[in-house]
């Protein structure tokens, strides 16, 4: 076949003036595909049958709108070729079309630069709408949004629950805002966090797969990388290989927590516990710090610590909340919730109850609290801690 001739006959329906979208497909796919153009398809379709690893003269098609393009994962050259078409930076768009898009080769196609996966076999509809997506991505000016506030959940030493904390605070949050706000709970913790494990959603894309797709970074493109949770909760994990700190570059990540902040309602960011320049910018451009710390001795010097650290790096002290967890109600206790105020220097908007034996039984499953029991005292410690945060954010919430 010609890949010079005409895509199909001008017919009246077919606007003879766009350029067309091609769809290179294997040849059973193909056919399929053929059968559903009719008078309805709101793009002019140049449907090419292609064998996986065919060679594609691209540059003899003329002008394309869009490039869709049939990946099989069981063959290199197929994704190379895709790869290679990417790489040589067209002037369309690349859709990766591939029968069963699993995450990790999602992610590596995010990372070469495609503008969107969509799954085989091809459907008119499904097609046309990610094709005109893509073309609006492209040629939509860049436009600073406001952005949605966020907030740093920050541990002051290990084992002080804090990602406990920000897993169940956001799945509330995500739970009573308006709708139109979604809320997405970011893994920051690269080398060892367990925001995905905890809320079943540990082959989510990460913070570093947004790093490396930051000029590409839309709504479709978080939908497949960001996994929501059946509440609604958008979640970012952490990547497959671990990082060492110093490869995460500061200027990348604040842009890519930027560019959350304005695709989102609210940003949720779970923090490592050792701290490094790209995490100190990240909390400084926070609009609220909760601070989670124990009533033990060792946990309030390191969050003395923290808060000193927060003072060096210009963190406003009205920015900075304490959260106390693992409070137990004893008669006689040594350390009082009141104390941590008075050692820290800031208010303590919640005191959570030490955890019980049902929370620890819903992690290991990568579900909430709630999802096991109906009540608890943690659950409720939470949902008020939710609403606390939602009022320091001037966010209305719907229950």
């Amino acid at each position: 076949m010609e890949y010079s001739e005409p895509p199909h006959s001008q017919d009246d329906f077919f606007p003879s003036t766009s350029p067309p979208v091609g769809v290179f497909i294997s040849p059973r796919q193909a056919g399929d595909l053929q059968e559903q153009i009719d008078a309805a398809t709101r793009v002019l379709l140049l449907v090419r049958a292609v064998e996986p690893a065919e060679a594609i003269p691209f540059d003899k098609l003329g002008g394309l709108s869009v490039a869709v393009l049939e990946v099989d994962p069981g063959s290199r050259r197929s994704v190379d070729r895709l790869v290679q078409l990417v790489r040589s930076k067209p002037a369309f768009p690349v859709i990766a079309a591939i029968a069963t898009p699993e995450m990790s080769l999602v992610r590596t196609l995010v990372r070469e630069g495609v503008a969107d996966v969509i799954e085989l076999p091809l459907a008119v509809p499904e097609l046309t709408q990610a094709c005109l997506d893509a073309i609006a991505r492209r040629a939509q000016p860049a436009t600073r949004a406001k952005l949605a506030p966020m907030v740093a959940v920050v541990r002051s030493s290990g084992g002080s629950g804090a990602t406990t904390i920000a897993t169940h605070l956001s799945a509330e949050l995500a739970r009573i805002v308006p709708s139109g706000r979604k809320v997405i709970l970011g893994d920051l913790d690269l080398q060892f966090g367990s925001v995905g494990a905890y809320l079943g959603a540990g082959n989510s894309g990460s913070l570093p797969d947004l790093i490396a797709a930051e000029d590409r970074i839309d709504e479709e493109l978080l939908r497949a990388l960001a996994i929501e949770t059946a509440g609604g909760l958008a979640v970012l994990s952490i990547p497959d290989a671990v990082p060492s700190s110093d490869s995460i570059p500061m200027d990348g990540l604040l842009r890519v927590v930027e560019r959350l902040r304005s695709i989102y309602g609210l940003v949720v960011l779970d923090f490592p516990a050792n701290w490094s320049n790209w995490s100190a910018s990240v909390a400084f451009s926070a609009d609220l710090v909760l601070l989670v710390t124990e009533l033990t001795l060792p946990s309030i010097r390191q969050a003395r610590r923290c808060v000193d650290l927060f003072d060096v790096i210009g963190i406003d002290r009205a920015k900075v909340e304490i959260i106390v967890n693992k409070a137990e109600k004893k008669l006689f206790k040594p350390i009082e919730v009141g104390d941590v105020a008075r050692t820290l220097g800031r208010s303590v908007i919640a005191a959570v109850p030490r955890d019980t034996q049902d929370l620890a039984r819903a992690q290991d499953q990568g579900l909430l609290i709630g999802d096991i029991v109906k009540r608890s005292a943690f659950a409720s410690a939470i949902a008020a801690l939710a609403q606390a945060t939602a009022r320091r954010l001037n966010i209305e919430v719907t229950a």
